[in-house]
């Protein structure tokens, strides 16, 4: 039981920040156990699992015990959904663009295959020189090129925001500051992103409000 447990702790990413804690299970053969989980309080996208019973579904009345006990825990589902705010990250989905590009989503990136009606390999090339251009200048508030792979016609990018527009003036003023600050930085190494819109602008997933800027596709350089 000490692998699944652990695995919980480790792979999961916490996007539930209104909440105080989420529900899970772990599971080796007939041996169950119900937990609780947590927000890492040193690690603000960790989370920690704590064992809140162990159950033999081996026997009728562990079945049975384990039973009254998922709903006696069913009546604070809701209440803790109803703290959740919709992630609107697909993670472990997969998009589909008008323009036949997939996106597959991961634990904390995003893949990009391109379809073979779109010419994949000058398009990967020209997005590796302008992400190392950028991590060169230290461009901020900009997504990050991972890896690439012309053969597999795909890149893989950081991080994974949401796609989440602001909700009042602050947020408003907050995105179009850290959006002009990337755009001053682009410009002065002769970037031109050429593809500015709100399905660009993506906020970042943890932490205070902040806003980058993806898609790179029709970028081009000035000089």
């Amino acid at each position: 039981m000490e692998i699944p447990l652990k695995e919980l702790s480790d792979k999961l990413i916490w996007r539930y920040n209104d909440a105080p804690y989420v529900f899970g299970y772990a599971a080796v053969g007939y041996q169950v156990s119900l937990v609780l989980i947590r927000k890492d309080a040193t690690d603000p996208r960790g989370a920690f699992a704590e064992v809140i019973e162990e159950y033999d579904l081996s026997e009728h009345n562990g079945r049975l015990t384990f039973f009254l006990a998922l709903l006696n825990l069913s009546t604070l589902f809701r209440p803790v959904l109803q703290l959740i705010r919709p992630l609107t990250i697909p993670e472990y989905g997969v998009e589909v663009r008008q323009n036949g590009v997939e996106l597959y989503f991961g634990k904390d990136s995003v893949i990009k295959e391109y379809p073979a009606s779109m010419p994949s390999g000058s398009i990967i090339k020209k997005l590796a020189t302008l992400h190392t251009l950028m991590a060169k200048h230290r461009v901020p508030n900009v997504v990050t090129l991972v890896k690439s792979s012309m053969k597999k016609k795909r890149v893989e990018l950081k991080p994974i925001g949401r796609a989440e527009p602001p909700s009042d003036l602050k947020q408003l003023l907050t995105a179009l500051c850290d959006i002009l600050t990337a755009l001053v930085a682009l410009h002065s190494i002769g970037v031109m992103h050429r593809d500015l819109r709100w399905e660009n602008v993506i906020k970042y997933e943890n932490g205070p409000d902040k806003w980058f800027l993806i898609d790179f596709d029709d970028a081009r350089r000035t000089r």
